[in-house]
């Protein structure tokens, strides 16, 4: 019996500090891109070359300038349901480009949930980089049009917009070289779906660089744990909204994360077609009303 206590000592012991060494593992990795100690810094025109091979465009039939929506997707990669989004920007006269953030980087879609989704790669300070890499060389493609200019994110993609709207002269994206703010081109407006708003979101520190007017879908049921609790988002966004009103959130009801992918992605994830014909909507009467008010 002594013997047994012993050995169960031990066990509980080694499994302790294995415990313990996974987790500070684990967190090193996490604090050491949130100081931005483990990026690699670019010139975000070599940035944007980098990226410019993995965007998908779509534009619609005719028409010589467009409305455009750059995208920026979920912390798995670019799934299908992104590609209907742009299908039905085309169909209302809106031309898109869609982001790829993980491609590039050599990162298959395993890696990526392995990785960046539980924040230790890519976080949002460092995906930044990516947003501000394809605003600064927009005029590769004449057919937008630059007064009609939009941002849009889902999960990650949406946390990684926030981030990015906290960055100014003194707070930089970690992987740029040579940011500028002045260099920003209008947004009249932001899109974003269901975006992690908890711990490592900067906003949670640092006010936006601009009130610009932003549109955001929540989940009520969203299943990501800590992740995403759109509890988190409400308190946020009201205190930011505090001095001036500039952020519209909406609480889907019956509705899970990624809750407009018509596509199986994983178990606990639904598709909701009333909210996503509701944020379609809402979308649409956005893109055609908005107003940046100081950007």
């Amino acid at each position: 019996m002594i013997f047994i206590l012993k050995i169960t000592k031990w066990f509980l012991i080694v499994l302790s500090i294995l415990i313990f060494l996974i987790l500070g593992n684990y967190f090193s990795k996490v604090f050491a891109g949130y100081f931005r100690l483990n990026v690699e810094q670019v010139y975000s025109s070599d940035h944007f070359n980098f990226l410019k091979s993995h965007f998908e465009i779509v534009k619609p039939s005719s028409g010589k300038k467009f409305p455009t929506v750059i995208m920026f997707h979920a912390c798995g990669g670019p799934y299908p349901y992104l590609d209907s989004w742009q299908k039905f920007f085309s169909d209302n006269g809106i031309a898109s480009i869609q982001v790829d953030s993980t491609g590039p980087r050599g990162m298959t879609r395993r890696t990526a949930i392995r990785t960046v989704c539980p924040g230790v790669d890519l976080q949002g300070q460092e995906r930044a980089g990516d947003v501000y890499s394809v605003l600064a060389n927009l005029e590769q493609f004449p057919w937008i049009d630059n007064d009609n200019l939009f941002l849009a994110g889902w999960s990650h993609g949406a946390y990684t917009l926030m981030d990015f709207m906290t960055m100014n002269h003194k707070l930089v994206p970690s992987n740029i070289l040579d940011f500028d703010q002045k260099t920003i081109p209008k947004i009249k407006g932001k899109i974003t779906f269901y975006p992690h708003c908890g711990i490592l979101n900067l906003s949670q520190k640092f006010e936006w660089r601009t009130r610009t007017p932003s549109i955001v879908f929540l989940a009520d049921q969203d299943g990501f744990g800590l992740a995403t609790q759109p509890n988190d988002c409400i308190d946020l966004f009201d205190s930011l909204n505090e001095k001036e009103k500039h952020i519209d959130y909406y609480l889907m009801e019956n509705s899970t994360h990624v809750f407009d992918s018509e596509f199986y992605i994983r178990r606990g994830i639904v598709y909701n077609k009333e909210a996503t014909d509701f944020a379609k909507n809402k979308i649409i009467s956005f893109i055609k009303s908005s107003g940046s008010k100081d950007n």
